[in-house]
C-alpha cells in the first residue's frame, strides 16, 4: 500500500456534503424520480452501474438547527444503509429516496466515533443489497462512485484508486484512499464501486489541494461494523 505523507497536499479540504448554508440552490423538497440513467461506456456496462443505482439512495437532512443538508446512502442489507456520519449530523428530520422515488423510512442507529460513517436502521428497503468487498483495491484500480450531487439525480463517476493517505487531519483514523474521480456536495456517503459491482469504500470528501476525491476505505467499514468501539449513539438535538 502506497502511503502519501505530504502534509501540505491533506490540509484543505471540503466536505461533500451540502448544507442549507453552504450552497444555495438545494431543493426545497425531494427531487421527482430519476430517469434511469444513461450507462456510460466500459466500466459501468458491467454489474457496477446496475448494483450501485439500485441500492444508492438519496439522504436529505432537514437540521435542529434549521439547516438543510442532502447526502447520499447505500444498502447492506434489507434494514441496514450507510452513509457518513456529517450527512446526518444534528438531524430532526431524514428523508432517504430511492432513484425511482420510493420511499424508506430511517432511523439513525450509529455514527463513527474515529471515522466518518454512520448505520442508519430502516424498516424495509428495496429487495436488493450490495456486497462489500473483502479487502481494500490496489491503486490503479478502476472504481465508480454513484451518488446525488447537490440533492439532484443519481450520477455516476468514473476513475481510478490513486494512493492510500493517512493523517489525523483527514478525520478520519487509519488510511484514507484518494481517488481520481470527480466529487460534488451530496455525493457524501455514496459506495465507491469495484468492477464487480461491490463496495470498496464510502465517500466522503474533496481534498481542495489536489481535487481528488477521498473515501473511507472498504477495511474501516468492516471495522466499523463489528467493532464495539467504532460506533456510537447518535447526540439528540
Amino acid at each position: 500500500m502506497k502511503i502519501a505523507t505530504t502534509l501540505a497536499a491533506l490540509m484543505a479540504l471540503v466536505i461533500g456534503a451540502a448544507t442549507a448554508t453552504g450552497c444555495a440552490n438545494l431543493p426545497s423538497a425531494m427531487p421527482p424520480p430519476d430517469v434511469p440513467f444513461a450507462t456510460p461506456p466500459g466500466f459501468a456496462e458491467r454489474a457496477a452501474a446496475r448494483a450501485g443505482r439500485n441500492v444508492t439512495v438519496r439522504i436529505r437532512n432537514i437540521a435542529c438547527s434549521g439547516g438543510l443538508g442532502v447526502g447520499t446512502g447505500f444498502l447492506l442489507d434489507e434494514h441496514t444503509l450507510v452513509t457518513n456520519r456529517h450527512v446526518v449530523e444534528g438531524f430532526g428530520t431524514l428523508e432517504l429516496e430511492t432513484w425511482d422515488g420510493r420511499r424508506l423510512s430511517p432511523n439513525v442507529v450509529a455514527v463513527g466515533n474515529s471515522a466518518d460513517l454512520s448505520i442508519v436502521q430502516i424498516d424495509s428497503g428495496v429487495g436488493e443489497a450490495i456486497e462489500m468487498a473483502p479487502e481494500d483495491p490496489p491503486a490503479d484500480t478502476e472504481v465508480q462512485a454513484v451518488g446525488y450531487a447537490l440533492g439532484g439525480p443519481q450520477r455516476v463517476t468514473q476513475g481510478q484508486v490513486v494512493d492510500y493517505v493517512e493523517n489525523p487531519n483527514l478525520g478520519n483514523a487509519g488510511p484514507v484512499m484518494r481517488v481520481d474521480i470527480s466529487i460534488k456536495p451530496g455525493n457524501s456517503g455514496g459506495p465507491l464501486i469495484d468492477p464487480s459491482g461491490r463496495v470498496v469504500g464510502v465517500v466522503y470528501a474533496i481534498e481542495i489541494a489536489t481535487g481528488l476525491g477521498l473515501v473511507v476505505p472498504v477495511s474501516t467499514l468492516r471495522d466499523a461494523l463489528t467493532s464495539d468501539e467504532a460506533l456510537s449513539a447518535p447526540e439528540d438535538c
